[in-house]
């Protein structure tokens, strides 16, 4: 509960810096979602073509 208090306390005095934090770890997340979403893809369009010109 202490943690959760010195979070909070943390959050309400520099709310820039907060703002920023939240902000980074948001478009890291949605980087990440990207590249997997980019090599998911790129593995399934490999896979196909490759079995695809098989005989």
């Amino acid at each position: 509960m202490l943690s959760l208090r010195i979070a909070w306390r943390f959050l309400r005095s520099a709310p820039v810096q907060s703002a920023l934090i939240a902000g980074g770890i948001a478009v890291g997340i949605a980087t990440q979602i990207f590249v997997g979403s980019l090599i998911q893809s790129l593995q399934t369009s490999l896979i196909d073509q490759t079995i695809g010109s098989a005989p």
